[in-house]
């Protein structure tokens, strides 16, 4: 996880989780299962950013996410007071409506009463209400449990921090593609707010089981300050995959709030809040690569690992982690750790070529389509090792080098071009 200098604005990359091997090793009396892992994080990921929250607004009733192609603002042309960022960007109130923490399917409750007609509603921005407009303009794509394909046309320009996204296939949309989510009714406190945008902004969870916002809060409550903040997630990280995105984005916002509030770390401990949000943030907040044990809490220093990059490709298959302990069968796994620093990305491959992923078989009887997605990352060449990671159903394929993981991301690409593909260094 990086982070920029302390300034109005604090932004923080929130990394993908990759398991290197992953193995089942006890059960606890609580039926909590104990593990033992070698995560690193590749160079791919989302983006957390904070800032102030600024004065108090009536709070709106509607979450909007509009990523809008360039066809549809020419059939639809934007009204010429629209604010850009209020077209192009989540806007999401802190909501209180429980939800599952792993909800894909997008709402369709009724339109934003605002745009109802009778009149404006007093304190509503036009820019505001244009971009509530905007949204109902945008075609909606099927809800269904697979992953939303990415479009690279019309996005925030925080989505492509630098331009083109290097070596990040998203579902093979092109880029004409649309993305929108309906208008939702929500409540929330208009002094801590969220806003979404990137490939994967409809499938955060607008529920107060959202990470980021619990996060928010805790370490609010933590630190005995106000709870604001606006907040601003770029989620560019498929959901439910088994690479900790939610994980990762509520370890960034410890991290971000903390330094926008110029908390004393000596009198926050984040890693004890984040075990508190989920057994895979701690491991996130450190960010490094790391032998995890436990249920994720207990975090030791991996030996230091050569270079070498990872292609990670997902089929566009979400699969619940609990799923997948509840459908595991048979004993445990003792622990695969090494302390010799492997000499090469060969080496390394060979070291976890003894160890494996104990949850692989139980998702693969979830998701058949885990298995094509390993033959496929197996038959490339210069992949030393295919794997799936976590609870899936994110496989990845380990490469010597970035050249190597690109070529082999540019063939799968072309051969399934409706896969999430991303290749990056994490040696």
């Amino acid at each position: 996880m990086t982070t920029e200098p302390a300034a109005q604005t604090v932004r923080v990359e929130a990394r993908a989780k990759v398991n290197l091997y992953l193995h089942v090793t006890g059960r606890r009396d609580d039926g909590y299962h104990l593990l033992d892992s070698l995560v690193v994080f590749p160079r791919v990921g989302d983006t957390i950013e904070v800032e102030p929250a600024g004065p108090a607004e009536p709070p709106a009733r509607s979450t909007t996410a509009v990523i809008a192609r360039r066809q549809s603002r020419r059939s639809n042309p934007v009204p010429q007071d629209l604010d850009r960022h209020a077209a192009s960007r989540l806007a999401m109130t802190v909501p209180h409506p429980p939800s599952s923490p792993h909800s894909l399917r997008r709402s369709t409750s009724a339109v934003d009463p605002r745009d109802k007609p009778g009149g404006d509603e007093p304190g509503v921005s036009r820019a505001r209400r244009a971009a509530s407009r905007l949204a109902m303009t945008v075609p909606h794509p099927p809800s269904s449990p697979h992953l939303l394909r990415r479009s690279t046309s019309s996005m925030d320009p925080r989505d492509k921090p630098g331009g083109d996204e290097p070596g990040v296939r998203g579902g093979g949309a092109t880029r004409e593609a649309v993305l929108a989510s309906s208008a939702a009714s929500v409540h929330g406190d208009p002094e801590l707010s969220l806003t979404v945008s990137g490939p994967f902004a409809g499938d955060v969870p607008a529920g107060a089981d959202n990470l980021v916002l619990r996060a928010a809060r805790l370490l609010a409550e933590a630190a005995g300050v106000p709870a604001r903040a606006r907040i601003h997630l770029v989620k560019r990280l498929p959901v439910a995959s088994g690479i900790g995105g939610g994980s990762a984005d509520a370890a960034a916002t410890l991290q971000a709030l903390a330094r926008l509030w110029r908390l004393d770390p000596d009198t926050v401990e984040l890693p004890a809040l984040a075990l508190r949000l989920g057994a895979d943030v701690p491991m996130c907040l450190a960010a490094r690569p790391v032998f995890v044990g436990g249920i994720g809490e207990e975090i030791a220093p991996a030996p230091r690992l050569p270079a070498f990059s990872l292609l990670l490709a997902n089929p566009g298959v979400a699969v619940a982690t609990p799923s997948v302990f509840a459908a595991r069968r048979g004993g445990f796994s003792a622990p695969c750790r090494f302390s010799e620093p492997p000499a090469d990305a060969r080496a390394l491959a060979e070291l976890l070529s003894r160890a494996g992923n104990d949850l692989a078989e139980p998702a693969e009887g979830l998701a058949p389509e885990i298995a094509d997605v390993l033959a496929a990352l197996e038959a490339q060449p210069g992949a030393l090792l295919s794997r799936m990671s976590g609870s899936g159903a994110t496989c990845f394929a380990l490469f010597a080098s970035q050249g190597e993981a690109e070529a082999a991301r540019g063939a799968l690409a072309a051969q399934h071009p409706h896969w999430w593909l991303a290749a990056a260094p994490a040696g």
